[in-house]
């Protein structure tokens, strides 16, 4: 095993890199994790935002949901990560079949480490334009701005820093109408720049380096609506896949003590499970998702919509 705040490994021994590390490197790797998956939760929601198509002049929404995650790898030990995220947002439509909408999302997440824990506390603002073409084409582009204020305790001892974001995407999708049931498919692509931080825990020098991941995403949802009079029932089913075109972008992030560690980031496969139920102008809605990541392993999450039409 290494020392604490280095890492080392014996040539001889075939062991992974969280079996070698210091506690000190397992959590600055455990953080690093931690916050880019609270940003990839929200770029997910912004992803099946733009997915679903809303005949409206206008609406505003609040949107609620907790996330359970068990991370695990063969470059860290295993944490938990329990993340609430809150979103409002606003929406107006034109003549022109344009969209623009702005959203406001602040997550808090809870982690605990091997040997420590942590929280961060993430506000992101995003702005959006959608257009949309009678045959039922549409794209967006979207920028999103944030900062995260991190904390990390080891050794009874608490760590505070902070990260800048920013991330740029852009959509292009179909709708359409088979047999009575809505189909919305949607591919897209998402560049991030997450700062560079440096900090101590305990007297093991951390130093992240700038990451600029860069992926694509596919999303395909179907959904079916029952009307009954000023009421109506929508369930849904959809699905979506994320992948890492730049994987140098994050890789190999993190130093301690000047000894460079390993974090790739892989692919994510997710579903959900919706039903939402509208009454003239007010829609209330909520969503069941699973998810598996490559490096991570299976993550749940609960939501929470009400959307108000006008």
């Amino acid at each position: 095993m290494a020392e604490e705040g280095v890492m080392s490994f014996e040539p001889e021994q075939s062991i992974s890199q969280a079996q070698g590390i210091s506690r000190y490197a397992n959590a600055a790797l455990s953080d690093f994790n931690a916050q880019t998956h609270q940003l990839l939760q929200m770029s997910r929601r912004l992803d099946q935002h733009l997915l679903d198509h809303r005949q409206s002049n206008g609406n505003v929404w609040v949107h609620t949901e907790s996330q359970k995650n068990k991370n695990s790898s063969k470059n860290y030990r295993t944490f938990e990560q329990n993340t609430h995220l809150t979103q409002i947002g606003v929406e107006t439509s034109s003549e022109q079949n344009i969209q623009l909408g702005g959203i406001l999302s602040q997550s808090v997440a809870h982690n605990d480490y091997d040997q420590g824990n942590g929280r961060s506390r993430l506000i992101v603002a995003t702005g959006y334009v959608k257009a949309y073409h009678q045959n039922g084409l549409w794209g967006s582009l979207d920028m999103n701005i944030g900062r995260a204020k991190n904390q990390i305790k080891l050794d009874d001892e608490k760590n505070n820093f902070q990260r800048d974001f920013y991330a740029l995407g852009a959509n292009v999708g179909v709708q359409r109408q088979i047999l009575g049931i809505d189909l919305q498919s949607a591919i897209g692509l998402r560049y991030y720049h997450i700062s560079a931080v440096n900090y101590d825990l305990n007297q093991a020098e951390v130093a992240v380096k700038t990451a600029r991941p860069f992926n694509y995403h596919l999303g395909l949802k179907l959904s079916k609506t029952f009307e009954f009079k000023d009421f109506s029932l929508t369930p849904s089913l959809a699905g979506y896949y994320v992948n890492h075109l730049s994987k140098n972008g994050t890789i190999n992030r993190v130093k301690v003590n000047n000894h460079r560690l390993n974090q790739p980031f892989g692919y994510s496969l997710g579903y959900q499970l919706g039903l939402a139920a509208r009454y003239k102008r007010w829609e209330l809605s909520g969503n069941w998702e699973s998810i598996f990541t490559k490096e991570t392993g299976k993550q749940t999450a609960l939501m929470l919509e009400i959307r108000y039409y006008w």
